[in-house]
């Protein structure tokens, strides 16, 4: 069926750089940001297959997935109607560390490494035959959550006959 209509489709691009904040870094004279590329991050547009059919009983999205290149770059290609799509992007999350500066001795940065995940929101927008839509983005993250470790302890309470001692020694 979509093969029929693909001919009447149009298409629009959607590119973008996508980045992600690493930490702190000291270069030996200044405190830095180790703003890095999402490299190998997994990027899908999905678009409802109604609106490419113009079928509103039609259940469903078509995906569309690329990955970034090792600089965070990616380019998707999507087809259009006429009368243009609404287009949802998602960028898969991903596990990481940040370097977090926590001190400073004999004036060299003492770092703490926080395992954390970097997530990207999630965009809706509509594309019109030949758009070309940027969307860079720069990820947030969010420290892991780990399994904290409790103790437990018994006090007790005994209840019973009251005891007196006397004691020489004081």
């Amino acid at each position: 069926e979509y093969v029929e209509r693909e001919e009447k489709f149009e298409t629009a691009t959607i590119v973008g750089m996508l980045m992600y904040d690493e930490g702190q870094g000291f270069d030996g004279t200044n405190y830095t940001r180790l703003i890095k590329p999402a490299a190998n991050v997994s990027v899908t547009a999905s678009i409802a297959k109604a609106e490419l059919t113009e079928d509103e009983e039609e259940e469903g999205y078509l995906t569309f997935t690329t990955r970034t290149s090792s600089e965070g770059a990616y380019e998707i290609e999507v087809p259009v109607t006429s009368a243009g799509v609404n287009v949802k992007v998602e960028v898969v999350s991903f596990i990481g560390q940040y370097h977090q500066i926590i001190d400073v001795e004999d004036g060299e940065p003492v770092y703490e490494d926080i395992d954390v995940i970097y997530s990207l929101e999630d965009k809706e927008f509509r594309l019109e035959p030949n758009d070309i839509k940027v969307l860079d983005g720069e990820f947030t993250y969010e420290a892991r959550e780990t399994m904290e470790e409790y103790y437990n302890s018994e006090f007790k309470v005994v209840v019973g006959q009251t005891h007196y001692e006397k004691n020489n020694d004081t």
